[in-house]
């Protein structure tokens, strides 16, 4: 199953004994597309009030109680967790750096290309709007797209291996499909979850398939 990534923005970090904190944003590796760590708002356990925190250690979703669990107490977190061996340290005093310059090559934040430009290979398409992924992989597997100034406000999914290059400072994605491409791909209804049927003609339209790792 897909998750809209802003859909996971407040769920907690829950430790075997406390509350650790808040997803914040997502750490990605834009060569692989795959989402290493995320940023949580942390509470009195932490120095910091930001922190990152690997993916790998954490449960899928609970849906019932918006959480994601890790099996560990927090002083063993504290004990055993270093941070550093999974993603470099982000330095948080200087306001939204944290959120646009990460300082390796091919680590970006989501909320660093959301409500970017979106540019196929003959002209705009649209603004980005989220990102679809898969918790169990960490996979990043889709972008939408909003296309309201383009085709009537028509929501599309977009492969990242569709992505060619992305400005940071201009905040503009490019792509190598054209708009026709885009255009004709199928709808996109904005919820929550994406089922395997959902993916699935994606898939096929793209051409591509996933794998889990």
């Amino acid at each position: 199953m897909l998750w809209n990534a802003s859909a996971l923005i407040g769920y907690s970090i829950e430790a075997l004994d406390v509350s650790i904190g808040t997803i914040n944003d997502f750490i990605f590796d834009d060569s692989d597309w795959a989402i290493h760590a995320l940023i949580i708002n942390t509470g009195e356990w932490f120095s910091n009030d930001k922190m990152i925190f690997p993916v790998s250690a954490l449960s899928s979703p609970h849906l019932d109680t918006k959480c994601f669990t890790v099996g560990k107490t927090i002083s063993q977190i504290k004990e055993s967790l270093d941070i550093n061996k999974y993603i470099p340290s982000i330095d948080f005093t200087e306001g939204d750096k944290d959120k646009n310059n990460i300082g390796q090559k091919h680590l970006r934040s989501i909320a660093s290309i959301t409500n970017n430009s979106i540019e196929a290979t003959d002209g705009s398409i649209g603004h980005s709007m989220d990102f679809l992924c898969d918790v169990i992989s960490w996979e990043i597997r889709y972008m939408t797209v909003d296309t309201t100034d383009w085709i009537g406000g028509k929501k599309v999914v977009i492969s990242p291996l569709s992505i060619v290059s992305i400005d940071t400072v201009q905040k503009i994605i490019l792509l190598n499909v054209t708009r026709e491409r885009v255009e004709n791909s199928p709808p996109y209804i904005a919820i929550e979850t994406v089922d395997g049927e959902y993916d699935e003609s994606f898939q096929t339209y793209y051409g591509i398939k996933f794998f889990k790792k």
